[in-house]
């Protein structure tokens, strides 16, 4: 009978921080009346970061991924957003001269 010899407990730590600035880019677009779809792209650079005595970082809140020691991250995300009539416009007609 083989046993896994891999740790299964969590490893809590206090105090651990990163700083990071991000760059985001997008678009958005209106698919339907009042229904509307967007795509953006986001560039992270890693300022600082505290790490452990016995292990590096390998995932931060918020940046990603950073067990291949870059600074650099970088992601996606896409929105789908429906916007809600809470009052009709009224159009102005120009007067006829």
């Amino acid at each position: 009978m083989a046993t896994s010899k891999h740790c299964t407990e969590g490893i809590e730590k206090d105090g651990l921080t990163a700083i990071w600035t991000e760059l985001i880019v997008g678009i958005k677009a209106e698919l339907f009346t009042n229904l509307y779809f967007g795509l953006n792209a986001q560039l992270r650079v890693k300022l600082t970061e505290t790490e452990p005595d016995n292990f590096q970082n390998i995932y931060i809140p918020g940046f990603n991924k950073t067990y291949d020691s870059t600074r650099i991250g970088v992601g996606y995300g896409y929105t789908l957003a429906y916007r809600i009539p809470l009052y009709k416009k009224t159009k102005v007609i120009a007067p006829v001269e």
